[in-house]
């Protein structure tokens, strides 16, 4: 194999990597990642992206690392605009809930230039639920 195209390979390689330098990321979430205390009546995921987006495509996939929420409506997955996608859902109380934007075979959330959102996964937990008051315990 010629330098050249061993080379080329390489460029082509690093230059399709989902962490290449400039991919957009996720600014922010409502509810936050890591949230501890989400009411369960929550209506709306709402994710932020640190730049325009393309509204066309996603990838918003399930997660070992939590339930996936159950969505609603007629349009559960939609961009408002081109930093701001919104998941209509229903949650439970008392859940831990994830969910993947992005995977390495799946790569829908795309910047406007082309480049995809690396992997990204947002985790929270639902308040409520089967926990045992401390009044209610027998000692």
């Amino acid at each position: 194999m010629s330098k050249l195209i061993v080379s080329s390979l390489l460029v082509a390689v690093l230059g399709s990597s989902s962490f290449a330098t400039g991919s957009p990321r996720v600014a922010g979430s409502v509810p936050a990642n890591g949230a501890a205390d989400v009411d369960p009546a929550m209506r709306h995921i709402v994710v932020t992206f640190d730049t325009a987006m393309k509204t066309d495509g996603f990838s918003v996939l399930q997660s070992s690392e939590g339930a996936f929420p159950e969505l609603s409506g007629d349009e559960p997955l939609v961009f408002r605009d081109a930093k701001t996608f919104v998941m209509s859902i229903k949650l439970s109380p008392g859940r831990g809930y994830a969910i993947r934007l992005n995977s390495e075979s799946r790569q829908g959330f795309r910047a406007v230039d082309g480049a995809p959102l690396p992997p990204t996964v947002i985790r929270f937990r639902t308040h409520g639920g089967e926990a045992v008051k401390p009044e209610s315990r027998k000692g």
